[in-house]
């Protein structure tokens, strides 16, 4: 069975992959024979991969998932993160977690691990508000504007 699976960056496909694969092969499979071809890892491809609304998982089998077509989608959202005086734009599986996010950053960035536990994701500016790094980072034009830094004041004057 021939999979095609599209890139789709700041609004576009940006790269496309295809592979042959068995029907009783995992959608993980597929994510492992494109990833390369797409410069991705598989499992940040599974954690977005939709046809027409559908997400499939990486345990789904492909035959199960070809009723759908054999065109698949792999989104990804833009994010520019600030760290003190340094910024990175890196592009980001759409349906994955904020703290994906946050851990790119302290690794990109090289805060100690003790350091990062200890900073938190803000939106628009270092002042901004913080962002839940539970919820999904979802889709948006353009690239967003994230800074990686101290947490603010703590509501109602407490601190700890």
């Amino acid at each position: 069975m021939l999979v095609i699976v599209e890139l789709e960056q700041d609004g576009g496909v940006v790269k496309t992959a295809e592979c042959e694969i068995e029907e009783g092969a995992t959608v993980a499979k597929v994510a492992q024979l494109v990833g390369p071809k797409l410069e991705i890892a598989a499992e940040e491809i599974v954690m977005d991969l939709v046809v027409d609304g559908s997400s499939f998982e990486a345990h789904h089998r492909v035959e199960d998932c070809m009723h759908h077509g054999n065109r698949w989608r792999h989104r990804r959202a833009c994010v520019a993160i600030h760290f003190e005086s340094e910024e990175a734009r890196h592009h980001f599986p759409a349906s994955a977690d904020w703290a994906i996010v946050h851990h790119w950053a302290c690794k990109h960035f090289r805060v100690a691990k003790d350091i990062c536990a200890n900073l938190e994701l803000h939106e628009g500016s270092p002042d901004g508000p913080a962002i839940n790094e539970s919820k999904k980072i979802g889709h948006f034009p353009g690239c967003m504007t994230v800074w990686l830094g101290k947490p603010g004041p703590e509501p109602f004057g407490y601190s700890a």
